[in-house]
């Protein structure tokens, strides 16, 4: 199921579920640690958005975002810190009219 709810990620617990815990803690961290800007657009008329990631924080995930070669995403930073602002940058142009 996590491979069709993007953002999504899934473990699994032990039988006698002594890492539920771990397995919690280690999902609040990714959540509040991990932003990522996203543009709406058309298949018609495509908006890219990327991320400066603060000095701290790591950029983008491998492969997320659709992303055809395993680089990472430009609209993804990681191991952001509570309270650290993350600027969002767009092109002064849309992509893929004609």
């Amino acid at each position: 199921m996590s491979g069709l709810v993007e953002g999504s990620s899934a473990g699994v617990i032990s039988k006698d579920s002594s890492n539920i815990v771990e397995l919690v803690r280690r999902q609040y961290q990714m959540i509040t640690t991990t932003v990522k800007a996203t543009a709406n657009s058309s298949a018609d008329c495509r908006a890219k958005v990327t991320a400066e990631c603060p000095p701290t924080a790591v950029p983008g995930s491998p492969g997320s975002g659709g992303e055809k070669n395993g680089t990472s995403d430009p609209a993804e930073c990681r191991n952001v810190e509570l309270g650290t602002a993350v600027q969002v940058k767009r092109p002064n142009r849309v992509v893929g009219l004609q």
